[in-house]
């Protein structure tokens, strides 16, 4: 299966209201950077996936203990959303069925995050 090791940012994104503008803006909270391992969907996963009505781009193979029950990933330039969690073939890892996720204020708010945290 085909297998490729990537730096995730693993994060939960919350509204806020500017205090110079007034405006409601997306921010970063809980996030972090780590190693996973990105895999293809299995077939099984994929079938399960479409009864439910979704899709899933990939698996995410991540240690256990850095998953926060978090709701996005940003990973080469890609958003993606959490849609399920798994069981991974070692029980200190978790398997994150992702599906690529489009909103550009999240992508902005996960990008400035990134700047900030160089």
């Amino acid at each position: 299966m085909f297998s490729n090791k990537k730096l995730i940012v693993i994060c939960d994104i919350s509204s806020t209201q500017d205090e110079e503008t007034g405006d409601r803006v997306r921010v970063v909270v809980n996030a972090k950077k780590i190693v996973g391992e990105e895999e293809l969907a299995g077939v099984n996963t994929q079938m399960l996936a479409q009864m439910q009505d979704m899709t899933f781009n990939y698996s995410i193979v991540v240690d256990r203990m850095f998953y926060k029950d978090q709701k996005y990933l940003y990973i080469d330039n890609t958003l993606y959303k959490i849609q399920s969690v798994s069981p991974a073939k070692l029980p200190k890892d978790c398997r994150l069925n992702v599906s690529e996720f489009h909103d550009e204020n999240i992508e902005n708010a996960i990008k400035e995050w990134l700047n900030a945290s160089v």
